[in-house]
């Protein structure tokens, strides 16, 4: 019982929050200056750190999707 209700809490709580700081590294990396490569390499890493949690969150809960959207 005290799982699904710490369920509730996480994807309303944390997950936007991360899907947030996603975006907001994303308007960072495009005003990256294009020649600062180690900068934006440490923010695509960052990202992709991100992406592979918030996976795993989502599949902890059975709401990972198999769909693609690339």
């Amino acid at each position: 019982m005290s799982v699904d209700m710490n369920a509730s809490i996480t994807i309303t709580g944390v997950v936007p929050k991360a899907m947030d700081c996603n975006s907001r590294s994303v308007i960072k990396l495009k005003k990256v200056n294009k020649y600062n490569q180690t900068a934006r390499n440490e923010r695509l890493v960052s990202m992709v750190d991100l992406e592979k949690a918030v996976r795993e969150v989502l599949n902890l809960f059975g709401l990972l999707t198999t769909q693609s959207y690339s």
